[in-house]
């Protein structure tokens, strides 16, 4: 047996589990967002392969292994208390159960490479490729699923023929020599020149061959049914299996999450959101029309929460700039999200009838968004969409609500749109009795937004000196607003998310913010007016949401990502304080009107659509989770199988159907309690697949019995598929037995001849005879015209085999 070649064998399969052990944690730390377990076993790999395997120096031993496998499952089970009871990460808790199998996983690297090794080694990567496939719904896992499958077929043959030559030669499966032994070796064999004999590399023993190429032929065509197996088995299993991510789970105690918009507003808080680019959602607006794309001329609000009340903040809670918080303190009266809006018929003939759709993520589907004034488009939506007329935002999900690991999609319809642009006014929904006077819970609302900032003296005569300075009347209220949006966003201020320290550290951060730093986010814009707007006497909100700004002109949709929150006002003016203001176009017999205010400074390109720089990458992830992770797509009347599923009868549809319910019976538990219905066209299809799969695998089989040279052609031949005569197709099984194979350049008649001179050399004159005499025959059946074999041939033949195989025996016995 060649051992170099073997070696080169292990360790051709070795680089093969390093490699997707390597791919299979860096996927698992694109949701996790941590490099230290891909860093640790690429380590790993390498030293334990250069140290181990190649420079064969050491290797654990059984002590070694079982304390490392201790050691191993120790930092794991640590790791998983620490993020469970002491800092409660369930991130921390995904590291720590990947890290349960990456740690014993190293230690196994380190071992001497033997079957049992190996098996274990792709237990453990097909248990991480499990739980990369339950935290992965983004496009970079479709993308390297393909080669880390490809490497796990090439892997899986390499063990194959590994397990051949062991079990030609068991002996190699043992443990491996020492250092020193080995030096001695090779000092032997440099020194006395020992070689392996001519009749041996003549006729290499059956393991050499295998441990050197195998049969590349058929390797390709074995590689077909088990590369598909492998690639539907991968897929099924992606898309069957419900998911989590890690961005939808609470982070540490320490480190409070930055994902979506919190429910308390503070200072120190905006800013980390703000520089986190993270997606959070995607937007498409349409005309309801015509069904086209909506062209905007300017960034959307996408209104969320909206903040009524102001507070300082717990000493215990304070930070660098933390000293103050909004927060919502009035009650939600929710109803139904209307199917039209109750306004006059002159208000929606001035507006454009739009259709916006949202896609949540994952981590970010709780809140809900809209546009308003907001309609109900769909009547049977999968989700319950709660509305507050008075605040104009729709009720966060409940955790119950939301698919675990899946995205949020609703759509809703807005008259919030005028010729490309978001209209800032609206009709206030405030509950009016007859006699012209605001409902007592409404109007305790209102002077809820009048009240909050009274003891921001300081601030309130810097308010009174700038009115006087560009000599606004305060009872004048569009002048007063538009005379502190107008100050704030192009005066001495600058917008900026790096934060100087807080100039008089007891005063409150809205007044620091404007009578000494003049440097904020937006929060710190937003909240300048609402306090001086407030002090104004005018009732006045603030609202946090998003305004996004690239446009993926591929899928024509807006890309939300963190970074795009936005915070600005709404303030509350009667129809008389409106109608000498630049919107008195829009007022209609509304005794009241909410009028958006965005006090931030930005220039042109703030202020502008831009097209996405990835909209590729970004178009390509949307239609991955449309079509592959989440399967929306698939049963909906856009889908891209729409245009030829034809009627919902045919069986194409209604295998879509049955599909559909098989995913939502497998992720609920409910297989069996599920009602799948049967369909007799779609048990037909399945049968003739069936029978088309069992046809060509016969065919397969049976193709080099009937047609030879076809199946030879097709690289479907087996090894000894060119002897049609059994008894020497026998024979040469017993020789292959015996440690002799015939070489692909050899004829029959050549090795045969080889064959039997070793056996004379060996003094066993009657298994040559034997031999002989099988070729002889095998000759004239096979080329001759007569060909047919008497009676008393196929006895001698019978004869014969029998003194070669009593030859083969003893020869083995002997090798033994």
């Amino acid at each position: 047996m060649n051992v170099d070649a073997v070696q080169r064998l292990r360790r051709r399969l070795t680089l093969h589990f390093a490699v997707i052990a390597n791919l299979t944690t860096w996927l698992l730390a694109t949701e996790t967002q941590s490099v230290f377990l891909p860093l640790f076993i690429l380590i790993v790999c390498a030293v334990a392969y250069v140290l181990v395997d190649v420079l064969a120096w050491f290797h654990l031993g059984v002590i070694g292994s079982c304390l490392g496998m201790t050691v191993a499952s120790g930092i794991a089970i640590a790791s998983y208390l620490h993020s469970q009871f002491i800092y409660p990460s369930e991130t921390g808790q995904l590291m720590a159960v990947a890290g349960l199998l990456v740690y014993p996983m190293a230690v196994l690297f380190f071992q001497r490479k033997n079957l049992r090794v190996y098996e274990q080694l792709a237990v453990f990567l097909l248990l991480e490729m499990v739980v990369a496939a339950l935290v992965n719904s983004n496009l970079l896992f479709g993308i390297m699923l393909a080669p880390i499958l490809l490497l796990w077929i090439s892997a899986l043959f390499l063990f194959s023929r590994y397990a051949t030559v062991v079990a030609w030669e068991p002996s190699l499966d043992t443990p491996m020599p020492k250092l020193v032994e080995l030096l001695y070796r090779k000092l032997v064999r440099s020194v006395m020149g020992d070689r392996p004999s001519a009749a041996v590399a003549t006729v290499p023993a059956p393991g050499d061959a295998i441990a050197r190429t195998g049969n590349a032929r058929g390797n390709w065509w074995q590689a077909i049914p088990l590369g598909v197996g492998a690639l539907v088995f991968a897929g099924l299993f992606f898309i069957l299996t419900p998911r989590t991510r890690p961005g939808s789970m609470t982070a540490g105690l320490r480190n409070p999450t930055t994902v979506g918009l919190p429910n308390r507003l503070t200072f120190g808080s905006v800013g980390r959101i703000l520089q986190n680019r993270t997606p959070v959602m995607r937007v498409t607006l349409r005309h309801a029309a015509t069904n086209t794309t909506y062209q905007l001329a300017s960034p959307p609000y996408l209104r969320a929460r909206v903040f009524d009340s102001y507070g300082p903040l717990s000493r215990f809670r304070r930070d660098d700039h933390g000293r103050g918080e909004w927060y919502f303190r009035a009650y939600s009266r929710l109803t139904r999200l209307p199917a039209r809006p109750a306004f006059p018929p002159d208000f929606l003939t001035q507006r454009d009838r739009v259709e916006v759709e949202f896609t949540l993520e994952s981590y970010a589907s709780q809140q809900l968004y809209l546009i308003p004034p907001a309609y109900l488009v769909d009547q049977e939506a999968s989700i319950p969409l709660r509305n507050d007329p008075l605040n104009m935002i729709l009720q966060p999900l409940d955790e119950s609500e939301i698919s675990k690991g899946k995205s949020v999609r609703y759509r809703v319809g807005s008259y919030g749109f005028s010729r490309g642009q978001q209209v800032p006014i609206l009709p206030a929904r405030l509950t009016v009795r007859d006699d012209q006077r605001i409902d007592a819970f409404d109007f305790q609302y209102l002077v809820r937004l009048t009240r909050g900032f009274g003891h921001l003296s300081r601030l309130d005569a810097y308010r009174r000196e700038l009115l006087q300075q560009q000599g606004v009347q305060e009872n004048d209220l569009w002048a007063v607003a538009a005379a502190l949006e107008q100050h704030l966003a192009a005066g001495p201020f600058r917008y900026t998310l790096d934060l100087p320290p807080p100039f008089e550290s007891e005063l409150d951060p809205i007044e620091d913010f404007v009578l000494h730093t003049k440097r904020g986010h937006c929060q710190y814009f937003a909240s300048a007016m609402v306090a001086m707007l407030r002090q104004s006497g005018i009732p006045a909100r603030l609202v946090v949401g998003y305004r996004p700004r690239e446009f993926n002109a591929l899928g024509e949709y807006f890309s939300v990502r963190q970074s795009d929150a936005h915070a600005w006002v709404e303030a509350l003016f009667r129809r008389t304080d409106l109608e000498q203001s630049p919107y008195a176009r829009w007022l209609t017999d509304a005794p009241f009107y909410w009028v958006r205010f965005d006090p931030t400074p930005g220039d042109e390109s703030s202020n502008a659509i831009q097209i996405a720089e990835d909209q590729a990458i970004d178009f390509a992830e949307k239609i991955w989770k449309d079509y592959v992770v989440e399967g929306t797509k698939l049963t909906t009347a856009e889908g891209i199988y729409a245009p030829v599923s034809g009627e919902n009868g045919n069986p194409w549809s209604h295998f879509k159907s049955w599909l559909a319910k098989l995913k939502v019976a497998i992720q609920t538990g409910s297989l069996w309690t599920e009602n799948m219905t049967f369909h007799w066209s779609l048990a037909l299809t399945i049968i003739l697949l069936g029978t088309m799969v069992i046809g060509i695998f016969h065919v397969t089989r049976w193709l080099p019995r009937i047609s030879p040279r076809l199946a030879s052609r097709l690289g479907m031949q087996s090894r000894h598929a060119t002897i049609q005569q059994a008894f020497f197709l026998r024979c040469m099984r017993l020789l292959a037995r015996a440690g002799w194979q015939r070489q692909p350049q050899q004829t029959p008649r050549e090795f045969t001849r080889m064959v039997a001179e070793r056996l004379a050399q060996e003094g066993n004159a009657p298994a040559k005879s034997a031999l002989e005499r099988l070729t002889a025959y095998y000759y004239y059946s096979r080329f001759t015209p007569e060909g047919t074999l008497s009676t008393a041939a196929m006895a001698e033949i019978r004869q014969a085999l029998e003194v070669l195989a009593q030859a083969v025996e003893r020869r083995s016995g002997k090798a033994r």
